[in-house]
Order: C-alpha cells, then sequence, then structure tokens
C-alpha cells in the first residue's frame, strides 16, 4: 500500500473506496512522493494532454497502490515541452497548513499570554509574590482547531523566534513527525547503558533532557549568530521573521533536516560532557544516590548551553521570546514506565525546563500541545499537584501556568452580508463555521462533500461508527445541547475524552486540571456529520435514547426542570424527517436544508392539526412561505432581559433583532434558553423566503400534571423580556408534557401588534407526537427519571461560565 500518498490527503488507506480526491491532485502527490529527482509536474496540465491517464490514475488509488503509474513511459520523459516544472508544489496537506488564511485574533491573545506569563515568572522571581515552577505551559484544544497553526503564525509574525518539534507518529497527520527530536525525547535508555553506573532511572531521563537542551540552545545560538550576520542590517522582528521562513516554512524541510542533524551531533557531544562530570562521583551501591541534580542541570552543562542563547539574543536587539514547541506532546508522558522510575519522563522534562528557567534570565518558554488534556497535569514536574484557592495552579508551593485553549471558531465563514439566505446550507456558506479545518481540507485538499462529510463523521466518531456509548454521546452532545452534571464522574471522563478523541471544545480546566470544562460550539458542518451518523442505522435512534436514560438515571446529564431535553429532541427530530424527505441535491447539506415550516409542524404534531378549513387558509396567507432551518441547539448563558431594582426593565445585551435571527439561521442554529428566562425555553428562527424577512418560533416546556392555557398567552414576542423587533407574525407553542390528557389545540391570535399562531399541546405520546410512532418511542421514558438534585450555586455558575454562548459579541466573525 502507497500510505505515504494517502498520508498526504489525512486519509486512511481503507477510506480509498469512499474518498478520492481530484485526479490531478493524487498524480501530483503521486510523483512528487516519487523520488528525491524525481519531477514535479504541472499535473492538471499534463492531465488535460493526456485524458486516457485520468482512469489510470483513480484505478491506482482504488486499488491503494500506485507502482504501475509511475512506471508508465510517459512520465518519465525528460522533454521539457511536454512536462512543466512547478518547484513551488506543495501537497494538499502542507498547502491547506500554510496557504488557507489565518483569521481571528487567537495570535494576538496568544501574545499577550505569553507576555504576561514572563511578566509574572519575572515579578515572582524578584520576590514579587509566589514562585512559578517553571517558563512553560501547554496549548489543549480538539483537532482541527489551528493549534500548531497559531505558534507558526506568531512566529511568521516575527513577534518569536520558533523551534518547532512534531512528535505524533501519524502518518495521516500534518506537520508530520520530526524524527530525530522523537529519537531524542524518546530514547531507547538502553543506548546510554554507560550512565547505569552513577543515575538512577530517573537521573538518567535528567541527564538526557538536559543534554537535549544544552544542545538545542548552542544549535540554536551559532544558527542565529549566522542569520544576523547574513542580515545585520535587520531588526529583531525581521530576523525572527527571516528565522521562521528557514526552519519552520512551507520551504524550510531542508533546513529543517540539516538543523535536526546538528542538533543530534551537538547532543553526542553534550551527553558527552554530562559523563565526563559523572564519573567524578562514586559508582552507585545499595547504600549510595546519585548524584544532585545540580550537577547535571543547575550548575552544568545546561545552564552554559543557555548563556550561548543570551548572548545571541541580545545581539539581535529586541529580546523576542525563543518558543520551543513540542507538538503531539502526550507522546513523552505516554512512555512505557521503566522499572524504577519514579517520575513520568514529561514530568522530569519539566523538572530541567525549571532547573533553567531559574538560571537564565531570557524569555525561553517550552510549549506542549495535544489534544490530550492529562498534559495539561503530566507536563507539571511532580508526581502530584497540589492545588489552592485561586485561579493559579501550585506544585510543591510553586505555580503552574493554565492551558491556552482560546484558539476561537468561525475565523474562515464567510460575512453574513455575503451569504444568499436562500442557499444558506450550500456547503460553501457553512463549511468555514466552526473550526479552520474544515475550510482549509474543503479548499486545499480538493475533497468533494462526500469525502468531506466522511471525515467530519470520522474526526467526530473517532474511526468507524459502531454505534457505541461514547459515539453516540459525542453526536447527541454536539446536536442537542446535552446539559451535563459538572464534576460527575461520569462527566469528567466524558469530557476528556470528548476533547481528545470526539471534537468537543476546551474552555478550561479546575485548578488541580483534573475536571474540564468543554462544550460543542456551533458547527453546522459537524452537526450535519452527526445527524447522518444518528440515521446511518436501524438501531442508532434507539440506541442513543438508552445511552441518554442510562446517564439521566446515572445522573451526569440534566433533562431541565420542566423537560426541555426531551423538547429538544421532539422539534429537531421532526425537522430532521422533514429533511429526508427533501430531493438530493450534491452542493446542499441535508441536515442543514431549510423545510417549509407548516410541512415541519405536521410532521411534529400530525396533518390533522391545520384541517379546519379556514384556519388553514389563514394559517396558508401568513405561513405558507415561512421556513425554519435549524441542525443544532446553542445554550444561552443569561437571560434575553431581566428586571433592573426599580423594577424596569433592563435593556438586553442579547436582543433578538433581525440580524441576530439571521445569524441564527444562517448557522442553522436554535436557542436553548437560560434557565430563568420568563416565559420561553427554545427561539428557533423562521424566513419567509418570498419576502426574505425574519421572525420567530417561540417555545414553552412544562412537565406538570395539569395543563394551563394562560402560559401560552404569555408568549408575546413584544414582550421586554423577548423583545423581538419584527412586525412579521410568529408561532407560540406550549409543550405541557406531563399531563394525562392528549391533545393538540391550534389557535390563531390576530388581537396584537402581529399575528401569532399558538399551539397548546398536552401529553407526550404518539398520540400528540405521531412520530413517536415510527422513531424513538421511548423519547417519552425520559421525563419519568427522577430529576438529580442541581449542584450547589457556585458550581452551577462555573458551569454557566465555561460555555460558549450566542452572544452577538462571540457570534459577529467578521468584527474579529
Amino acid at each position: 500500500m502507497d500510505k505515504s500518498v494517502f498520508g498526504e490527503f489525512n486519509l486512511p488507506v481503507e477510506t480509498r473506496h469512499i474518498l478520492r480526491p481530484k485526479s490531478h491532485v493524487i498524480l501530483a502527490v503521486v510523483l512528487t512522493n516519487w523520488s528525491s529527482n524525481s519531477l514535479e509536474i504541472h499535473a492538471k496540465d499534463f492531465l488535460e494532454k493526456n485524458p486516457l491517464l485520468e482512469h489510470k490514475v483513480y484505478e491506482a488509488w482504488e486499488a491503494g497502490s500506485f507502482k504501475n503509474i509511475r512506471r508508465l513511459k510517459i512520465l518519465q520523459t525528460r522533454n521539457v515541452e511536454e512536462i512543466e516544472y512547478v518547484s513551488s508544489y506543495m501537497g494538499p496537506l502542507p498547502r491547506a497548513f500554510y496557504k488557507s488564511p489565518y483569521r481571528g485574533n487567537a495570535v494576538e491573545g496568544f501574545e499577550e499570554y505569553l507576555a504576561h506569563n514572563e511578566l509574572l515568572f519575572n515579578k515572582a522571581n524578584r520576590g514579587g509574590g509566589d514562585r512559578y515552577y517553571a517558563k512553560s505551559f501547554s496549548i489543549v484544544q480538539s483537532s482541527g482547531t489551528g493549534k500548531s497553526r497559531l505558534v507558526h503564525h506568531l512566529a511568521e509574525e516575527g513577534k518569536c523566534f520558533l523551534i518547532y518539534m512534531n512528535l505524533g507518529n501519524s502518518p495521516l497527520a500534518y506537520p508530520t513527525e520530526d524524527g530525530i527530536p522523537v529519537q531524542l525525547l524518546c530514547p531507547n535508555l538502553q543506548s546510554y547503558e554507560r550512565l547505569d553506573q552513577y543515575c538512577s532511572v530517573d537521573q538518567k531521563y535528567e541527564a538526557i533532557y538536559s543534554a537535549f537542551f544544552a544542545a538545542m540552545f548552542r544549535c540554536f545560538a551559532s544558527e542565529l549568530t549566522k542569520l544576523r550576520n547574513e542580515h545585520g542590517n535587520d531588526s529583531s522582528r525581521e530576523l525572527a521573521r527571516k528565522w521562521f521562513e528557514r526552519f519552520s516554512g512551507p520551504r524550510a524541510k531542508g533546513s529543517r533536516i540539516d538543523f535536526f542533524k546538528r542538533l543530534q551531533l551537538e547532543f553526542s557531544r553534550e551527553i558527552d560532557a554530562v559523563w565526563k562530570q559523572l564519573r567524578n562521583y562514586p559508582k552507585l551501591s545499595n547504600t549510595t544516590s546519585g548524584p544532585t541534580q545540580g550537577v547535571v542541570t543547575g550548575s552544568g552543562v545546561l545552564v552554559k548551553a543557555c548563556k550561548t542563547v543570551e548572548t545571541a539574543i541580545e545581539l539581535s536587539g529586541e529580546k523576542l521570546p525563543l518558543v520551543i514547541v513540542f507538538d503531539e506532546a502526550s507522546r513523552i508522558a505516554e512512555l512505557e514506565k521503566d522499572a524504577g522510575l519514579i517520575m513520568n519522563p514529561a514530568q522530569i522534562l519539566c523538572k530541567v525546563i525549571s532547573d533553567y528557567s531559574h538560571n537564565c534570565d531570557l524569555p525561553i518558554w517550552s510549549v506542549f500541545i495535544s489534544t490530550n488534556s492529562r498534559i495539561a497535569g503530566d507536563f507539571s514536574g511532580s508526581p502530584k499537584v497540589k492545588t489552592q484557592d485561586s485561579d493559579r495552579i501550585r506544585i510543591g508551593g510553586e505555580l503552574l501556568f493554565r492551558p491556552f485553549t482560546e484558539l476561537g471558531f468561525n475565523q474562515l465563514s464567510k460575512p453574513l452580508k455575503d451569504i444568499d439566505m436562500a442557499s444558506v446550507s450550500r456547503i460553501d456558506n457553512l463549511i468555514g463555521f466552526g473550526r479552520p479545518l474544515w475550510m482549509a481540507q474543503y479548499s486545499h485538499a480538493n475533497l468533494g462533500i462526500p469525502q468531506m462529510v466522511t471525515l467530519g463523521q470520522t474526526k467526530l466518531a473517532r474511526g468507524n461508527f459502531q454505534n457505541t456509548q461514547a459515539q453516540l454521546l459525542a453526536i447527541l452532545a454536539q446536536r442537542f445541547c446535552l446539559d451535563l452534571a459538572f464534576g460527575h464522574p461520569l462527566t469528567v471522563d466524558f469530557e476528556k475524552e470528548g476533547v481528545a478523541s470526539h471534537m468537543r471544545y476546551l474552555i478550561t480546566t479546575t485548578e488541580n486540571r483534573d475536571v474540564l470544562f468543554a462544550t460543542y460550539p456551533s458547527e453546522p458542518f459537524l452537526s450535519h456529520c452527526a445527524a447522518e451518523l444518528l440515521w446511518s442505522g436501524d438501531s442508532a435512534p434507539e440506541n442513543a435514547i438508552r445511552i441518554l436514560q442510562s446517564r439521566l438515571k446515572r445522573g451526569m446529564i440534566d433533562k431541565g426542570k420542566t423537560g426541555e431535553l426531551v423538547t429538544r429532541l421532539l422539534l429537531s427530530l421532526a425537522k430532521d424527517i422533514c429533511c429526508t424527505k427533501l430531493e438530493e441535491d450534491a452542493q446542499y447539506l441535508r441536515y442543514c436544508r431549510s423545510v417549509g415550516l407548516i410541512s415541519w409542524l405536521e410532521a411534529l404534531f400530525g396533518g390533522h392539526i391545520f384541517q379546519e378549513k379556514v384556519l388553514r387558509q389563514r394559517v396558508d396567507a401568513l405561513f405558507g412561505n415561512m421556513e425554519v432551518n435549524f441542525s443544532h441547539w446553542i445554550g444561552m448563558d443569561e437571560n434575553i432581559a431581566k428586571p433592573d431594582s426599580t423594577g424596569g426593565i433592563v435593556k438586553p445585551d442579547i436582543k433578538p433583532d433581525v440580524e441576530w435571527l439571521q445569524l441564527l439561521y444562517v448557522m442553522t442554529a436554535a436557542i436553548q434558553c437560560h434557565h430563568g428566562q420568563p416565559a420561553i425555553d427554545q427561539i428557533i428562527p423562521m424566513r419567509d423566503r418570498v419576502k426574505n424577512t425574519m421572525s420567530v418560533v417561540l417555545a414553552s416546556t412544562k412537565n406538570r400534571v395539569t395543563a394551563e392555557r394562560h402560559d401560552l398567552d404569555s408568549i408575546d414576542a413584544s414582550n421586554p423580556y423577548i423583545g423581538l423587533d419584527s412586525d412579521e407574525p410568529y408561532i407560540a407553542i406550549l409543550q405541557d408534557l406531563g399531563v394525562d390528557e392528549e391533545s393538540v389545540v391550534v389557535s390563531l391570535d390576530e388581537s396584537g401588534r402581529r399575528p401569532c399562531l399558538r399551539i397548546h399541546v398536552k401529553g407526550c405520546s404518539s398520540q400528540v407526537y405521531p412520530l413517536l410512532g415510527d422513531y424513538y418511542k421511548e423519547l417519552p421514558g425520559l421525563l419519568k427519571v427522577p430529576v438529580e438534585p442541581k449542584s450547589d450555586g457556585k458550581l452551577r455558575r462555573v458551569r454557566d461560565q465555561a460555555k460558549l454562548f450566542a452572544r452577538m459579541d462571540n457570534i459577529r466573525w467578521w468584527d474579529s
């Protein structure tokens, strides 16, 4: 199998029958990976001149081998008239990584975070507060959010000197593995047997990592000095940009390899220096311990090497930070624990960083990147992390820096004015929402819609969908805004696994880093992928309900005081059913498509609800052109408006005006209101496709034994608690889920400023929700699960603060 070729597309070989990029892209990658002296061909033009070759390229793709393609005589020619050279060709993954635009303010935030950490560390070292353990921190976030690009972009802008190392061993990822750093940081200890006479296993790792950093510092100082001599008149920032271009940019492959080869050579010298120091100490015996840490690090080779960096940076002018990045850093933490090893190798690495951090007055920062949140604790420098009652983290009396997680969303989405409201569900309109991975793959890897959906499903499910509990919970949480019990053991496990493996977005961690706050922000493309998985098998919907029942009983998931979770499921289920009946369109994402309002209401409550002729005619006149479009739910962190101390209404921070509803409609999102919101629980945007105007569906959920009509009548879009700024007719729905009486009563209220179709639903069975007879038969059973006691006020406030919500300042992506 040509795994290297499939790796360029970030695709497993076994998916080749489903995923197939454009033929010219395949050919270009094949020939670029052919050999060191192969020609780089302008493959698209070449295929146009040789159309019969396209079929052979696709045959090879299906077979998983390109051996016969490479042997074709037509590709062996050196006639420059037939073959156009493209010296700047990059494969799809490198092109997506380097060429897709980088937007948003994550880089500025990261620069500020780095400078603030430097200030805190230096202030503490001068006696201005509690001492920080080391100049190191982690960047933890789920896949595709731009972690690696963040540090590259900071360096590309000349804001730091970057030494980037990727330790990942996946052939399907980019950036790819840097073999020499992996070899040195994940060592075979048998190669260092001569140290056994003088060192414990922990000290052996410490000696290796000390030699690694010493070699790194000397190589950096040497190369920076050369660069400064070549460009003597350049500012520090310009030098930093040139450093990036030479050692981390898109054309840096050869220079990077040479740098790491020099690193390896220098490492051998440094480990020899450590060995010579150790020989001055007695050999280990049953009664003696190894040499003190100062011999290996603090007063040894490492600090001496650190001084060379100080000289090189000071001669360059402005003291820009040197940022040493360990991408896919969990590989160090996951090293098999050797016999006699007390600390994790990752903790020993941080111990070495701590030693030079306190003995070298330079902004040298080590950054550990991973999707796995455990690195925030693994790279701590101690077997145990102690906590205090503050927002900082302690270790052995010293403070640690919190992980950086603020990578942003929607950076590559279109401005609202450029999106046609009639075609919001086209993939090119939706693919920019959410993490930058989707747009980068779609635009630069030339993947079509089926391939993109398979990629999204693979990322969300972490491999093939097999109806596992973890996969189903991820699907449900992504679409239906599951309210998880903070601190519950099942929640703790789900959040960690969700961030690492199921695309969940990390907000922050608790002080001891054991508990995560995470969420699924609005990401319509991923919602479509989740919906397709949910409907992909006969048993998936039923299994999903069983998982919810199980987690509700065990207290992990909160169904809401009045059963709001059941309401969200019912409203979405009816929308999904309508979507499955739409005609196929290759450019549209099925579960993000708009459906007729009346069709949706009939799918939800049955076709009989508008049987009365006069009512039907009036409903058709008012709402016949209305459409709804929502693929997932977003939770609100506060009420739309609230009373002030005098009893008046505070002007809302979140005002449901036309623009706000347009944003929700474009993002195919519906709103689950804050639990204290008066009158309503859910907001669904709807649009008149003829007039291109916006209105809304306002829904309230009750789970009580007696139905009360006045709650339906109190839903008024003009009410200050809601404040809808629109003259269009709207819908009000009251769902009394807990009453024994079963009926759906529809009335049209035209007495106010705007007409309102009011629907009062009593009960929760297939009689009032006909779809329950065919799908989700066990859904009403969720209402019978006892409500678990709420967390205390402090925990709920902390949990509420750890979400992403549909506030205007969060979703006006084009202004950021």
